[in-house]
């Protein structure tokens, strides 16, 4: 808390979404170049759907993150009516 306000959630966690987005995809990205024959099983592994959902949602959600990041205040979709 800062001066007595409560921090919104980008605030809180764009640091370690950053961290944890480029380790993940520098860690993917090298498998794909230097081992892909690996990339199957990481996909079949215990690990998959995580891995499946990192790959579809993290692109959007590091969008808008960084557009949060950039505009000072927090930026979402607009909703489809």
């Amino acid at each position: 808390m800062h001066d007595g306000q409560a921090r919104s959630l980008t605030q809180w966690l764009v640091p370690e979404f950053w961290a944890c987005h480029y380790a993940i995809t520098y860690y993917l990205g090298s498998i794909t170049r230097y081992r892909p024959h690996h990339f199957d099983s990481i996909l079949e592994g215990s690990f998959g759907p995580l891995v499946e959902a990192f790959l579809n949602d993290q692109p959007a959600q590091f969008r808008y993150l960084t557009a949060s990041k950039f505009a000072r205040r927090e930026v979402t979709r607009a909703a489809l009516v």
